[in-house]
């Protein structure tokens, strides 16, 4: 069993401009690599990855495009601070996220608990990270805004802990517009 999740993979140059907005690392601020940036659209959890691979096989969807728009922050149960850059409103984003839910539910995934908020992580931040250098982050960046982006595959990606450091792989990447997969 592996962990599993279904995501959007981000353009090289969406992905070099939200580095550049990171906040400095420091004491209790880990910033997220730029080749690990993407948009969760499912968590699976636990499961085996071939039924999961071949289930989503299935997921037909269209081509569209996105824009990434403000900023925003959670608290996880261990207190720590989620800091994340936010996707604008998209009807296609949502139709592609509940076919994929349709799809892995028909296949005996659970349906997620908690409310959709589509983002990109960009730093974890441990409870002793300093409110300044947050607070600093979120003024200075409240307003982002980048250009429109294509969104033409998803991928199916496994997660694991090397090191401490939480680790993405990508095991299958799904074509739409009924592209061929590879």
């Amino acid at each position: 069993m592996k962990k599993l999740f279904v995501a959007l993979d981000l353009p090289v140059s969406i992905r070099e401009r939200l580095t550049s907005l990171q906040p400095r690392s420091g004491t209790g601020i880990r910033l997220v690599n730029q080749g690990q940036m993407h948009v969760t659209l499912y968590f699976i959890g636990d499961a085996k990855l071939d039924p999961i691979r071949t289930a989503l096989d299935s997921v037909i969807g269209k081509t569209f495009s996105l824009t990434m728009q403000g900023l925003g922050q959670f608290r996880t149960s261990s207190r720590k601070t989620v800091l994340w850059a936010a996707i604008k409103e998209s009807s296609q984003l949502n139709e592609l996220r509940e076919t994929i839910a349709s799809v892995l539910h028909n296949h005996g995934v659970q349906k997620e608990s908690k409310s959709y908020t589509p983002h990109v992580t960009l730093a974890r931040c441990n409870p002793q990270a300093p409110a300044i250098i947050i607070d600093k982050f979120m003024k200075q960046n409240n307003n982002l805004d980048l250009p429109e982006f294509e969104i033409n595959k998803f991928g199916l990606y496994t997660s694991t802990i090397i090191n401490k450091l939480l680790v993405y792989t990508l095991e299958k990447s799904y074509l739409l517009n009924n592209a061929r997969n590879n």
